[in-house]
């Protein structure tokens, strides 16, 4: 998705909204305009008619002095409260919707944003966005509809003058604002890098305090993590030194605009063609237009730094792998037709190497599948397959329509929430009775007996701490209650004694049997694999040796050759 695409789709609902702002402001900045100008026209003809004893209508410059001047409030507030509401309405749904698109990507995707990452572009660069809207956008389509009606209604009055006036707004709205937006773009970018860098390793560091002392690397991540805090004070540092460049350069151009207007002016003036009142108004009216060029220098040297957090966010927005492939066949309700993989080849996106490559399987209703092989071998690859988060770049696959997972990972995600809410994350209306059934098979019964408030224990921080196998067989109760036909156990056993791990896995696979659930079971270990119908024996993406468990240890291979190194 290009950047304009992403930011129209990033405004839709809320354009009148924008709009509205958009007209209030330019009313605002108009009001303004009119104020300094009638002002500077009113006391100038003042004072020439008290010097000429000549009598002067003051009641209608007053009235519109003091109109302007109540518009020029209100019509701010108004601004900034449509305005605001607005930004604040697009970046909930924005968030909510990222937030959505990032849930239904693979967390096998090389480029799926980790932790920190995912929280910086969510957070700070989305407000950098709104930001954006709030002080880039609308000033420069104010600035320019004001600058126009300026120059346009200084040539009816004064063509010389105009002349004047255009070119001043020109430096101050345009040479002096894409100079500084030129100069802002590298340290715009470098903040919005560095932020990002900081926000990450600090994370790191807290959540892995423990491994940074155990092995002596405080004071290594210290220094880096100074580094990283340097870099971006570093960049905040030049792009705070090009906005007081641009801060000092426009009210210099507005005051020598201001007085090349009364030397371009007198002339007309001496030569009755323009009257004194009329020449200051004039001034006053191009002095006054510069107002609504102050937020550009500033604003356009922000540019780098949106493009950046754009980048950042649009990159969360990217595609994500449809639910089934092109040539996937939509099945008939009732019990799921099986599943198959025929020659599939695929890769992540950015990677160099297909992931997986001429792999074939076949998984029907009950079926045990064992995927062994060691960590990067393509085991959860396998998984992203069938859940349609990986798709082929060859090969067919069937029976993955509308195909839903249960899936017990082997790091679940459990929330600072009750042990109830983390149970019914995906069906809300499960009842206790299941509840306690799934717990019960997972092997967490005594467990739960011991909990002072049982289901509505709080987990997490602030409640009851976890150990690894705890967690894990919360994820295999969790993944238990889903209805869906495929129960897929990451690594179920990892952290238990032998007994317990066989003791839950059978009572997991009597309960899968029961239901006519397929099983795929994920492991570097031997454990379980003697209760599957199939194993996959993986290496580097390729299936080496595929068939029924006890017939493959009866034959010379590398499932044989595996055992034998774990016996060993």
């Amino acid at each position: 998705m290009t950047r304009l695409g992403f930011l129209v789709r990033f405004t839709r609902g809320h354009r009148l909204w924008i709009l509205a702002g958009l007209a209030l402001a330019m009313v605002t900045a108009l009001a303004n305009v009119v104020l300094l100008a009638v002002s500077g026209w009113f006391i100038t003809g003042m004072a020439l008619a008290g010097a000429a004893g000549a009598s002067f209508n003051y009641f209608l410059p007053s009235a519109v002095i003091r109109g302007c001047a109540i518009l020029r409030a209100g019509g701010r507030y108004a601004e900034r409260l449509v305005t605001h509401e607005a930004i604040l309405r697009l970046i909930g749904r924005t968030r909510a919707d990222l937030f959505a698109h990032l849930s239904r990507r693979s967390p096998q995707d090389p480029v799926f944003p980790r932790g920190a990452d995912a929280a910086t572009r969510l957070g700070s660069d989305l407000e950098t966005l709104q930001g954006a809207v709030l002080s880039l956008f609308s000033p420069i389509v104010v600035a320019l509809v004001i600058a126009l009606a300026v120059i346009v209604h200084t040539a009816g009055i004064a063509p010389p003058v105009a002349v004047v006036v255009a070119l001043g707004l020109a430096v101050g709205g345009g040479a002096v604002p894409v100079g500084l937006a030129f100069a802002g773009r590298r340290p715009g970018r470098e903040a919005i890098t560095a932020r990002a860098a900081l926000a990450m390793g600090l994370a790191d560091v807290v959540e892995g305090r423990d491994e940074v002392f155990a092995f002596g690397a405080l004071a290594r991540t210290q220094a880096a993590l100074t580094a990283r805090d340097a870099a971006l004070r570093q960049a905040r540092r030049r792009a705070a030194h090009q906005d007081s460049l641009g801060l000092a350069l426009l009210p210099v151009t507005a005051h020598v605009t201001l007085w090349a207007v009364v030397v371009a002016g007198a002339p007309l003036v001496i030569g009755g063609t323009l009257a004194p009142d009329a020449l200051v108004m004039l001034a006053f009216l191009g002095f006054a237009a510069f107002d609504p060029l102050s937020p550009l220098p500033q604003a356009l040297q922000r540019v780098g730094a949106v493009t950046a957090a754009l980048d950042r966010v649009r990159a969360l927005a990217g595609p994500t792998p449809k639910a089934s492939p092109p040539d996937a066949r939509t099945e008939p309700r009732g019990e799921p037709a099986p599943i198959r993989l025929t020659r599939v080849t695929a890769r992540w996106p950015g990677a160099s190497r297909p992931t997986l490559e001429d792999v074939s399987l076949t998984l029907a209703p009950g079926d045990r599948l064992g995927l062994v092989g060691a960590s990067g071998a393509g085991k959860s690859s396998i998984v992203s397959i069938l859940a349609g988060d990986l798709r082929p770049d060859t090969g067919t696959i069937e029976g993955t329509t509308g195909l839903r997972l249960a899936v017990a990972p082997q790091t679940p995600v459990l929330l600072s929430e009750t042990l109830r809410h983390n149970l019914t994350l995906g069906d809300p209306a499960v009842t206790e009775v299941a509840l306690r059934d799934a717990l019960a098979t997972a092997g967490l019964v005594d467990w739960l007996a011991a909990l002072p408030l049982g289901l509505d224990e709080p987990l997490g921080r602030g409640g009851r701490p976890l150990s690894g196998g705890e967690a894990r067989r919360l994820g295999i109760a969790r993944a238990l209650l889903s209805p869906a036909p495929v129960l897929v156990l990451d690594e179920p056993g990892e952290g238990l004694d032998p007994a317990a791990e066989a003791a839950v896995l059978d009572r997991v696979l009597a309960t899968a049997e029961a239901r006519r659930q397929a099983v795929v079971l994920i492991t570097h270990r031997p454990a379980g694999l003697d209760r599957m119908d199939t194993v996959l024996y993986l290496d580097g993406g390729r299936v080496l040796e595929a068939g029924n468990p006890w017939a493959l240890t009866r034959t010379e291979g590398p499932f044989r050759h595996f055992l034998e190194r774990c016996a060993v």
